[in-house]
C-alpha cells in the first residue's frame, strides 16, 4: 500500500499546485485526469511486485534484485528500509476523500452558478488558463 501512495504522491503534488494556481477551482479536466494520473503511477510503483500476484516468485526475486528495480519509483529501495505502518490504509482513504470532496465542491459551485473554471472569465491582469 505504501508504494502505491508514494507513487502517486507526485501527481497529486502536481494537482495541488494547479488547483492553488487556479485560486482553488478544479477544471472537470483536472478532476479526470488527476486521478487518473495518479492511478497510473501508484499502479508504476507497483509493477515489481507484480510477479507475485502471478505466484512467479523466481521473476519476483529477479526483479527486486535488478539493478533497474528502482525506476519503478524507487520501489527497491523502500522495500529495503520499509517498515509497516498502521497509517498507511487510513492516508489511502483520506487521499481518496479529499479528491471526492474536491470534485463535490466543485459541482456544488458548478450547480449554484458558480460556473466551469475552464470556461469562467479571468480577472484583467492574471495570465495562463485555470
Amino acid at each position: 500500500m505504501n508504494h502505491v501512495l508514494l507513487g502517486a504522491t507526485l501527481p497529486l503534488l502536481v494537482c495541488a499546485a494547479l488547483y492553488v494556481r487556479a485560486g482553488g477551482r478544479a477544471s472537470l479536466r483536472l478532476l479526470v485526469l488527476g486521478p487518473i494520473a495518479m492511478g497510473l503511477s501508484g499502479a508504476w510503483a507497483v509493477v515489481p511486485d507484480m510477479p507475485r500476484v502471478l505466484h512467479d516468485l523466481p521473476w519476483y526475486v529477479e526483479l527486486h534484485h535488478h539493478p533497474r528495480c528502482n525506476v519503478f519509483w524507487l520501489h527497491c529501495w523502500i522495500d529495503r528500509d520499509e517498515a509497516d505502518w498502521a497509517w498507511y490504509p487510513v492516508a489511502f482513504v483520506l487521499l481518496g476523500a479529499l479528491l471526492l470532496a474536491v470534485a463535490w465542491r466543485e459541482v456544488a459551485r458548478t450547480e449554484r452558478g458558480g460556473g466551469d473554471p475552464e470556461t469562467q472569465e479571468r480577472p484583467a491582469g492574471s495570465a495562463g488558463r485555470p
